[in-house]
């Protein structure tokens, strides 16, 4: 009778008819406020936990007795750990594991007890989804929750669904003790759910906690780093494809043309190449190791989103360390590999951008630049020109000499994302999405950092507005041979929809319907997408606006160069047949390049804008909206803009701007690596340095360190006695960085 009334508690916070199915696979996508506020009020969230602190000393007593029969079967079996995931295995080489979990599993009392435990929890997990004042109240019951972690009863589940979208409950409750529980129990049970709990630790409502990753590196990646599966790349090319120094020499190498990638995963002391086990998970049903391949590959596919949550935000402790094992091309060559699934190649890709792209040195582009130099307008500025000036620097940076590593992954964006377009339904595979999501995240993240000149993002707007435009999908209404589905399918559609803005008599396309069908049934990761595809095409919007400022003020100076410039004046003195070309589309003058986003004068951008509008995901509406009034109102947001920005022309401005440019970059660097060289007090009280990136300073320098310190201990009221001169026991780079920190703020105030 516990276990119905709970499940009975699970269905209404769902606002589902109870038809009989597992509760536990209940999903609430739309938390309903008013029922979760319910259950609190009628103390049922209360009456929960006195239910699991009554159950809980038979679940000790149990759990005792199933580890000490674990304990003496591992002892006689050197293979009882194995890799697997939620699904137990249907394996039975086992037979004595088997035979005591049925034996458990069927002593009916303990089984009672566990399911009611099991329901209480996911109870408390549908109750706090997404309602602040539900996560306050269970969170009074953390330490109790957490006294429970590996009873098997959903504890861990739902304290990470409390903390993932709390940062600060999880700033406040993950120690290096939750940390060590998790990855102990993923060392005994080998079980991806705790892979997925600490990669939901790293990161809280898209922000990285840079605390619990820093713990889960040093936990995963330097104590327990044996649980963790190896993936190395071997290069293999054929004998006839070498490539000969002369007739008689040896071979110096082989064609890149037949080059023989290959992935192989290293785990127990086995090896296999990551392709065959998807080959033999895929066609293969009976392949005697077909389930383990399937573990194996599941188990790596739940590290690779730990490892991408570990590296989030630039965390250096990650990305230092992993990228060794996984670089550019291991990552690129599984992510471009057909035979591996889809999500699978999301993970690899999800991966390639938090590990190599979103790190330094690269930077997102400064999109609209309001600060420039008088002495660097040249009169006139072409595409080409503004290319080399679309990363803001003044300088060539190291980004660029950091390009030729991602050409590969450009070309295989550029690639993949003409292959969405080419598809009549884009979104009709779930799977698929995510594989698509993730590149068009990845393709996001390159633009950003300014990997694509102004003339390449203009050619691949077609292709982004492509992936956007669902009228491709209309085409399906003409396999709509029977009249009256047709028309069941319009008269239900305006029923149910256009009934309030369309009159009974007004004309309804098929057309509509089948469109309005195809958003309906597009799932959130879908939208994600799109949403994504969005946020480009205003940086693309953005970066034409910079072109057009750039040019006005370049025509400005060529025919007033011998003014003084005044940003009030610029305006006023140019007239309106000098600039109109800038906006003219039907331009026909070869020195004026076509800005459109399109090759239809603007006529697909609005069309697919309008289609987008119609969509009930009210984000993107929202979004596309905003696009559709820029559209409209390109000369007006030019003058705008064009009026904030400011012309440095002396050459004290020139000077100062320079060096604040290169001072903010140079502590926007060392703040994000601030984990590697940023002292901690340790466990003993003392002050303890980073050992990473060891300088070599000459001793006259580390003299001037020593005084600037000093100076800085002086200013802040410290005596010797409370700050020694020679300052604590640190690496020669920590001081150097803390003495640079300084020296800028001196400088500067």
């Amino acid at each position: 009778q516990v276990i119905s009334l709970l499940t009975d508690i699970v269905y209404f916070l769902a606002c589902q008819e109870n038809n009989g199915t597992d509760p536990f696979d209940v999903q609430i996508l739309k938390p309903n406020r008013e029922r979760q506020k319910l259950i609190r009020e009628q103390n049922i969230l209360k009456q929960l936990f006195r239910i699991l602190r009554v159950l809980k000393p038979r679940l000790e007593q149990e759990r005792s007795s199933v580890n000490a029969a674990n304990l003496a079967h591992a002892r006689s079996d050197p293979h009882f750990h194995q890799y697997q995931t939620q699904t137990p295995s249907s394996n039975d080489s086992y037979p004595i594991s088997q035979q005591q979990e049925a034996d458990i599993r069927y002593s009916t009392v303990f089984y009672q007890i566990k399911s009611i435990c099991r329901h209480c929890y996911r109870t408390l997990k549908h109750c706090q989804q997404e309602y602040r004042k539900n996560q306050e109240t269970i969170a009074k019951e953390f330490s109790f929750m957490q006294s429970q972690i590996g009873y098997d009863i959903l504890a861990e589940d739902t304290i990470t669904a409390l903390l993932h979208n709390n940062k600060k409950l999880l700033e406040k409750h993950i120690t290096e003790k939750e940390i060590d529980t998790f990855v102990k129990l993923l060392r005994e049970k080998r079980d991806c759910k705790f892979l997925e709990y600490l990669s939901d630790l790293c990161v809280s409502s898209n922000q990285a906690i840079a605390r619990t990753q820093e713990m889960i590196c040093k936990s995963v990646l330097e104590k327990n780093s044996d649980i963790l599966i190896r993936t190395k790349l071997e290069v293999k090319g054929c004998v006839e494809d070498t490539i000969l120094d002369d007739s008689t020499g040896p071979p110096i190498g082989f064609s890149n043309q037949n080059i023989l990638r290959e992935v192989i995963l290293t785990w127990d002391g086995k090896s296999e190449s990551i392709e065959f086990m998807a080959g033999v998970v895929r066609d293969q049903l009976a392949h005697l190791r077909r389930e383990e391949f399937r573990n194996i590959l599941e188990y790596y596919r739940y590290q690779l989103n730990l490892f991408s949550h570990m590296c989030f935000d630039r965390q250096y402790l990650a990305i230092d360390n992993l990228s060794l094992e996984l670089s550019i091309e291991l990552i690129l060559t599984c992510t471009k590999s057909e035979n591996l699934p889809a999500d699978l190649r999301a993970g690899f890709c999800r991966l390639m951008i938090h590990m190599h792209v979103n790190r330094d040195p690269q930077e997102e582009v400064t999109r609209i630049k309001y600060a420039r130099l008088w002495n660097q307008v040249k009169p006139a500025i072409s595409l080409n020109e503004y290319d080399q000036t679309i990363s803001g620097s003044l300088e060539p940076t190291e980004k660029n000499e950091n390009r030729p590593k991602f050409e590969a992954t450009m070309k295989f964006v550029e690639d993949y994302l003409k292959t969405v377009v080419e598809q009549p339904n884009s979104f009709a595979d779930r799977e698929q999405n995510k594989l698509t999501h993730e590149v068009v995240n990845l393709a996001r993240r390159l633009i950003f950092f300014g990997f694509y000149n102004f003339e390449d993002l203009l050619k691949l707007t077609q292709t982004l507005l492509g992936i956007l435009d669902t009228s491709k999908v209309l085409s399906s209404t003409d396999r709509l041979s029977n009249p009256e589905q047709v028309a069941a399918i319009v008269a239900n559609a305006k029923s149910q929809k256009y009934d309030h803005v369309l009159p009974t008599t007004a004309s309804f396309s098929v057309n509509d319907v089948v469109a309005d069908q195809q958003s309906d049934v597009l799932d959130n990761l879908a939208y994600e997408t799109k949403m994504n595809v969005i946020a480009i095409l205003e940086f693309i919007l953005d970066i034409r606006l910079d072109f057009r400022i750039s040019r006005l003020i370049s025509i400005f100076k060529k025919k007033y160069d011998r003014l003084e410039p005044s940003i009030h004046g610029i305006a006023a003195d140019l007239q309106t047949t000098d600039i109109e070309c800038i906006f003219d589309s039907n331009s026909v003058s070869i020195t004026e390049p076509n800005l459109d986003l399109d090759d239809t004068k603007g006529k697909t951008f609005l069309k697919v804008l309008l289609n987008l509008i119609m969509h009930d995901y009210q984000p993107l509406v929202s979004r596309a909206l905003s696009l559709l009034f820029r559209h409209f109102n390109q000369r007006k947001e030019t003058l705008l803009h064009l009026n904030q920005v400011q012309l440095l022309v002396s050459e004290t401005d020139i000077k100062n701007y320079k060096q604040i440019k290169i001072d903010l970059d140079q502590l926007r660097l060392f703040v994000e690596k601030s984990e590697l060289w940023v002292y901690k007090k340790g466990k003993d009280g003392l002050l303890s340095a980073s050992s990473a990136n060891e300088g070599t300073l000459d001793q006259e320098d580390r003299k001037d360190e020593e005084f600037e310190i000093k100076k800085l201990a002086t200013s802040s009221g410290l005596n010797d006695a409370e700050f020694d001169l020679n300052g604590p026991n640190v690496s020669e780079e920590s001081a150097y960085r803390y003495t640079s920190i300084f020296q800028v703020s001196v400088d500067k105030h």
